[in-house]
């Protein structure tokens, strides 16, 4: 059963009720804060999720390094990824706004949008034919498009859960889609070459 402070400002010391209640016989009965409990349960859950997007993140790199046998191809993925989740972290905390788990969500949906991005954009830039780079080129242009207003309106939601994710992977995706067409360019040499 929830428990109220007798005084609004008054907080709950736990450990006093615990002993109160082992002292009355009651040593069954537990006392949980559950705002503590949770605010616990939230922050190993987010720790668990960084520890595996890191293993996860090495291991693609390695399987591009194995797919591409190239370092550079390799940046020219990775790269832009970097660059726009690091851009929508800074603009979620210039904003104003605390990081939470859902936008932890939106940016790992936003790596995941957005590599799709940088390899298509790395693909072309090996395509021998100019018209099939620019085919390419422009369904990623309507393919981002979709996504920047699918997520858009969930970013304009009011209800908090699904406006984390909506904000943050709309302008990820826009972001992603920018930065690898950026930073996915080869050299003009190789390219004629």
């Amino acid at each position: 059963m929830p428990l109220r402070p007798a005084k609004s400002d008054a907080g709950f010391d736990v450990d006093r009720i615990q002993a109160a209640l082992h002292t009355a016989g009651l040593p069954g009965v537990v006392v949980i804060d559950v705002l503590e409990e949770s605010t616990s349960l939230f922050e190993n859950y987010r720790n668990a999720v960084l520890a595996m997007a890191e293993v996860g993140g090495l291991v693609i790199v390695g399987l591009l390094f194995a797919a591409f046998g190239s370092i550079r191809r390799v940046l020219r993925v990775v790269l832009p990824l970097v660059c726009a989740v690091t851009s929508v972290t800074a603009l979620i905390l210039q904003s104003g706004t605390q990081l939470t788990i859902m936008h932890l969500v939106g940016l790992l949906l936003m790596v995941a949008i957005g590599s799709n991005y940088a390899l298509f954009f790395e693909r072309s830039n090996w395509a021998p034919d100019a018209v099939e780079r620019r085919r390419m080129q422009v369904s990623l242009v309507v393919a981002n498009l979709t996504t920047v207003g699918s997520f858009g309106v969930l970013g304009l939601s009011g209800i908090p859960v699904l406006s984390a994710i909506g904000s943050t992977v709309s302008v990820g995706a826009l972001l992603s889609l920018v930065f690898s067409a950026m930073l996915s360019r080869r050299p003009a040499e190789v390219r004629t070459a």
